[in-house]
């Protein structure tokens, strides 16, 4: 698919919805699952979710400067996806390295995040990256 072409509208749709859907779940399990409210945590969410939002606006409403900002939300979410999940794993393997039979707990609970985080801040916007493809060199 070329920079200058618009992709056909139901692809568009559909990725439009995952992203609204990946959005409304990172605002309800942050804002309305964690019982405290941290800047480190509240901060990059909401700034997750913006990015989002953006990209599915930009998908419904297509416009010639459209793909970058799909490239662009679909980067920065991928890019904090990775980072989250290598954080959680890292975390878990020290609390069972550390703790033993007693972090096994903590260990599973981070998994179990990890593996409801993957698909939604790491999958999905991969799959948007290879479907908006590379920009096109000058």
């Amino acid at each position: 698919m070329k920079d200058g072409e618009a992709p056909s509208p139901r692809v568009r749709y559909a990725f439009a919805a995952v992203a609204v859907v990946v959005a409304a779940l990172l605002l309800v399990g942050v804002f309305v699952g964690l019982p405290a409210r941290w800047a480190v945590v509240d901060v990059p969410a909401a700034l997750l979710a913006i990015a989002e939002i953006a990209a599915a606006v930009s998908l419904v409403r297509w416009r010639p400067t459209s793909r970058r900002v799909v490239r662009a939300s679909s980067a920065v979410v991928l890019a904090f996806g990775l980072a989250f999940v290598a954080v959680l794993a890292w975390t878990a393997s020290y609390l069972f390295g550390v703790y033993g039979p007693i972090g096994k707990g903590g260990a599973v609970i981070y998994l179990f995040v990890l593996a409801l985080a993957l698909p939604y801040l790491v999958a999905v916007p991969a799959l948007r990256l290879v479907w908006v493809g590379p920009r096109e060199r000058a």
